[in-house]
């Protein structure tokens, strides 16, 4: 008996050891076109909260965007336009896995999220990215005046 509840201690301290708690909640940098940013403002506090991560989100030109991407700027995230995605991830500064169209203005300018290959925090970041891309998000974009991807 007194074996017995041994063993079963001793299976419990290890199984105590090897647990590390919840997982820890990400800190993402997110480098965002201008022309997104009031629907990225609306959606993003619900992302925060249902995910449990942190955005730290910085709005620019998509111009000034790519320089920062192609530079290698530490950030998790950038949505910038389809063109200026697909020439980074042509030259390996983006990941071409981690893409989703989330909307557009007019016939030409669709705006694509991406993270790029040297992201720390590339789950959360591709969880941010689907999370933008979602069907349940489609009337954020149209409210704001945007075409939601199809």
């Amino acid at each position: 008996m007194r074996k017995g509840i041994l063993r079963v201690a001793t299976g419990l301290a290890l199984l105590a050891g090897l647990y590390t708690g919840p997982a820890a909640a990400a800190e993402l940098k997110v480098l965002c076109a201008e022309a997104l940013r009031p629907a990225v403002e609306e959606l993003a506090p619900a992302f925060e909260k249902s995910a449990g991560h942190k955005l730290s989100i910085q709005y620019d030109t998509a111009e000034n965007i790519e320089k920062k991407v192609a530079a290698e700027d530490p950030i998790d995230v950038a949505i910038l336009t389809k063109p200026q995605v697909d020439k980074l991830v042509r030259v390996a500064k983006l990941v071409g896995g981690s893409t989703a169209n989330l909307a557009s203005k007019g016939p030409d300018l669709v705006f694509v999220g991406a993270a790029p290959p040297y992201s720390e925090q590339a789950l959360a970041a591709k969880a941010f990215i689907d999370f933008l891309a979602a069907p349940a998000n489609k009337a954020v974009y149209k409210a704001k005046g945007m075409e939601p991807a199809a």
